[in-house]
C-alpha cells in the first residue's frame, strides 16, 4: 500500500455484481497501481442513476456507523490518466496539501464546465462546478450531508446544485483520472 492512501479511512470500487468483466479491470488496474481497495457491490436498478444513488448511500451509512472520517470511492468505469509513478507522486503532494486545509470532497478526476478560478495549493484547485463521480474523496460532512437529501437525481447534479457552490470541494492538479468512454 503507498503512503498516501493510509490518510483515506477506506477505499472502495463500486461494481455491479453481474459486470465482472469490470470488477476484474479494477483489480488489474488496482494491483498494477499497488492501491489496495474493496469491491462494494452496486445496487442494481433499472435507472442507473439510482443505482449509484443508492449504493453511494449504503457506502456512506457504512462509513459512518463504523465512525470513519473520510473514505475514497472509485466506480468501475475508472481509468487512470497518468503512469503509476506519476499517480502517486501527484497524491502524495495532494495528500500532503488536504491533511493542511479542510476539504469536503477531493476530486482525482472530474468534468469541469467552468474555467477554474483558484488555486488552494499548488496540487489543489478549486472546484465549483465538478461533474463526475468516477474517482473522488468524501469527508463525513460530506457523506452526512448526502445522507439528509432524498436524491432523486444523477449523483454528480446533486453535488453541483446542493454543495460545491458553498464548501470546501477541490480537484488534483494534475487531473489523475477520468471516465472510461463508452463505459457507463
Amino acid at each position: 500500500m503507498q503512503e498516501w492512501q493510509k490518510y483515506f479511512n477506506k477505499t472502495f470500487v463500486i461494481n455491479l455484481a453481474k459486470r465482472t468483466d469490470r470488477k476484474e479491470r479494477m483489480q488489474e488496474i488496482f494491483e498494477e497501481y499497488d492501491i489496495e481497495g474493496e469491491i462494494f457491490e452496486a445496487v442494481d436498478v433499472p435507472k442507473s442513476f439510482f443505482g449509484l444513488v443508492e449504493s453511494t448511500k449504503r457506502i456512506f451509512q457504512y462509513c459512518l456507523d463504523n465512525g470513519l472520517s473520510n473514505c475514497l470511492v472509485f466506480e468501475d468505469d475508472c481509468e487512470f490518466l497518468v503512469p503509476r509513478e506519476t499517480f502517486h507522486e501527484t497524491m502524495a503532494k495532494c495528500v500532503d496539501d488536504l491533511k493542511g486545509v479542510h476539504w469536503d470532497i477531493f476530486y482525482l478526476g472530474l468534468q469541469h464546465p467552468r474555467p477554474f478560478t483558484s488555486w488552494k495549493t499548488r496540487n489543489l484547485l478549486h472546484v465549483n462546478m465538478a461533474y463526475s463521480t468516477h474517482a473522488l474523496a468524501y469527508s463525513a460532512k460530506a457523506m452526512k450531508f448526502f445522507l439528509d437529501f432524498n436524491v432523486c437525481q444523477p449523483i454528480d447534479n446533486f453535488w453541483v446544485e446542493k454543495f460545491q457552490h458553498y464548501n470546501s470541494c477541490y480537484c488534483s492538479y494534475p487531473i489523475l483520472a477520468k471516465q472510461k468512454a463508452n463505459f457507463s
